[in-house]
């Protein structure tokens, strides 16, 4: 703007100087330098300083080239104040300077070679050097206002920043303290409760770093410090003790007051307590200090610490800021912790109430899993079971309360232990279900649970199912394909009182399974369920191995990690061959399943009925003197059957108090029976010519 101004006068003078009838010469010789301080001021490789002074003077010499080319008329020297304003517009006290020294020389020194031509009133044109010392005066007297206005201005500008400092950082700590509450009201474990409030405190006082040393208590009930970092990493820590009550820290975990030093090295409680006395070698610098005690409900939860290299960097907003995140941090703290022990409870509770183990079946493998959801998310009243019923079959059961915690829990154990109860009893597994339906409708709670109960009969692969609303089971045809049985499907446990539930049948082959599962396994909140289910379905598919590594196989490619409980059982009928071996269990239900299998067996070959009858018999013989006989702990024996071309050979593994007496029935039976003393009683075996080659293998 100035410069334009300049401009404006360098055309503004020659015209008045021709109005005015002065001579061309005298006109340039008057206003060349206008321009020249227009041209100087433009240039931006002049310091700003020098192309102020420039224009200050070039402003100024404006002013008393118009005073001269009027004929020193008083009313023009009125420009010049206007101009010296002007000036005052860089708020700077050179140009200032530069106008006192320009009137005194200027007025003075033309004002006494010609004072007619700068002054035209008698006193003046008399004493021209006083009136010019008038005139500096006067500027001079501008100068102190404006410089007096700009510094009160400058002071008042700077309170006014500092406020809206003050409120912006105020809004700030307002804003982040309520993003603070916010997401610690959602936050329900307790490691990412401490880190969270410590990150955010640290941000807030802008400490160098920060720690939070909190209260925790083990299962054992022993109270001891735990810290999280922020600002540093965990090295830098690495040689500091826990903080005990010393006079520094004391206070804090005492929840006595917030504590804050400019200065810590020079605080009379640094370096008493051993055995640094100090910070210990490595340990960040540390002189400002700033420690808020975290109390809730009377309890002191722990501490937050905060510190600087520089002295004197925490302020009163600083403490207000940690107090703020102090009073967040304590209620989530204390939330996470009843959160953590309401969630052990659970899990221990669902825990006591899944099988230890599962039980060993002749002819079927069986693999379970159970996986608790991730931080956030309460225990669910996902459940499995696998317990034989009184016709010799295996009962399977998967079942998911809707709901979580101690109470999902509890209703998991009610359904569980009513459901075994009923089952046997020996009544058929449609049955069992009403029944259980019956007792979650009269609990009068408002509980729902979904159930799958399955019979699997290990000897002809018969599969019973009733479906009491909970997801399909996935049979495995023992051809590596995977397949949904969706039959029997029914309305969830706890909705309709009275309702009949069905079961529908399908076969499962040697080599066939059925895998049960929860929601968790198949449901995300970013896929569709189809997608999940598909995801089970191929993660099945083509999965030739062990029932351990297909559960292993499915949890890895089918769920989605942690986000929900998860629990999955699979059961699985062992392949026909001319060769097998199984753990038999010493139950005398076991003979059952082991007389169908060797039936299998034989069926697969050209023996005649009476070979059929005679290993049959003998082999049942044998397997119930192992079974009467074994002693107390010892819950199976092995037994292995082999097809050698046309010889059926038997092999039983007798447990101690099993064997070595003579069996005349299997001798009788058998073409050739030996007994070899070894581990336990010793080892049976057994031989038996068949008649005909193997039809199959």
């Amino acid at each position: 703007m100035i410069t334009w101004l300049l401009w404006l006068h360098a055309l503004v003078i020659p015209v008045y100087a021709g109005v005015r009838g002065l001579a061309p010469s005298h006109v340039v010789l008057e206003a060349a330098v206008v321009p020249v301080a227009a041209i100087a001021a433009s240039q931006a490789a002049l310091s700003q300083r020098l192309r102020t002074l420039v224009a200050s003077f070039g402003l100024l010499s404006c002013s008393a080239i118009l005073v001269h080319l009027s004929g020193g008329v008083i009313e023009m020297h009125f420009h010049f104040f206007v101009m010296v304003a002007v000036v005052s517009l860089y708020q700077d006290w050179l140009p200032f300077l530069t106008a006192i020294g320009y009137v005194l020389v200027h007025h003075g020194a033309l004002g006494a070679l010609d004072p007619e031509s700068v002054f035209n009133h008698p006193a003046a044109i008399n004493h021209p050097w006083r009136w010019a010392g008038i005139h500096a005066f006067f500027i001079a007297g501008i100068s102190a206002a404006c410089l007096v206005n700009w510094r009160l201005n400058e002071r008042q500008l700077e309170e006014v920043h500092l406020a809206e400092k003050r409120l912006r950082d105020e809004t700030r700590v307002v804003e982040r303290l309520n993003e603070v509450g916010s997401m610690l009201a959602a936050e329900l474990d307790l490691d990412h409760v401490v880190q969270r409030v410590t990150d955010v405190a640290t941000e807030l006082t802008d400490a160098e770093f920060g720690a939070f040393f909190y209260n925790s208590t083990t299962e054992a009930g022993d109270g001891y410090l735990l810290y999280s970092l922020s600002g540093v990493p965990a090295e830098a820590f690495a040689g500091f003790e826990m903080p005990r009550a010393t006079a520094m820290f004391g206070p804090t975990f005492r929840g006595e007051a917030v504590l804050r030093i400019d200065d810590v090295l020079a605080d009379p409680r640094y370096g008493l307590s051993s055995p640094h006395h100090g910070m210990p070698a490595g340990h960040v610098a540390v002189r400002s200090y700033l420690a808020v005690p975290v109390v809730s409900l009377g309890e002191v939860v722990g501490g937050l610490f905060f510190g600087h290299g520089e002295p004197a960097r925490f302020t009163d907003a600083h403490e207000r800021a940690a107090t703020g995140i102090a009073a967040h941090a304590a209620v989530a703290v204390q939330n996470a912790r009843l959160y953590s022990n309401q969630r052990a409870a659970a899990e221990t509770l669902q825990q006591s109430l899944l099988p230890d183990r599962l039980p060993v079946i002749p002819g079927v493998s069986l693999a379970a899993r159970y996986l608790p959801g991730g931080p956030g998310l309460d225990v669910g009243g996902d459940w499995y079971d696998v317990f034989g019923l009184p016709d010799g079959s295996l009962g399977l059961v998967m079942g998911d309360v809707v709901g979580r915690g101690v109470a999902a829990a509890s209703l998991m154990g009610q359904l569980r232990n009513a459901l075994r109860a009923y089952a046997l009893e020996g009544h058929p597994p449609a049955t069992v279900v009403d029944l259980l339906n019956d007792l979650a409708c009269g609990l009068g709670r408002g509980y729902v649970a979904t159930l799958v109960f399955a019979a699997l009969d290990a000897v002809s692969g018969q599969l019973r199912v009733v479906n009491a609303g909970h997801p399909p089971p996935l049979i495995i045809d023992g051809q590596e394909r995977a397949i949904f049985f969706e039959g029997a499907a029914g309305v969830p446990l706890g909705v309709l009182p009275g309702y009949a539930y069905r079961e529908a049948t399908t076969p499962l082959r040697p080599g066939a399974g059925v895998v049960l599962y929860t929601d968790g396994l198949v449901e995300s909140r970013h896929t569709p369920l189809d997608d999940g289910l598909e995801r089970l379905r191929a993660a099945a598919e083509g999965a030739d191995v062990d029932t351990d590594s297909l559960c292993e196989r499915i949890l890895q490619r089918g769920a989605e990690a942690g986000a929900d409980d998860t629990a999955i059982l699979i059961a699985r009928r062992a392949p026909l061959s001319t060769r097998f071996e199984v753990e038999v269990p010493t139950d005398a239900s076991s003979l059952h399943w082991l007389r169908g299998v060797l039936r299998q067996s034989l069926d697969e070959t050209q023996a005649t009925e009476e070979e059929r009858f005679a290993i049959l018999v003998a082999a049942g013989e044998a397997c119930s003197k192992a079974i009467l006989r074994a002693p107390t702990g010892h819950d199976t024996f092995r037994l292995a059957a082999e097809l050698d071309g046309e010889d059926l050979r038997i092999t039983i593994t007798m447990p101690p108090g099993g064997g070595g007496d003579p069996m005349r029935l299997v001798d009788e039976l058998m073409d050739e029976v030996t007994f070899t003393p070894g581990p336990g009683a010793g080892v049976l075996s057994m031989r038996r010519h068949l008649s005909g080659s193997p039809v199959n293998g």
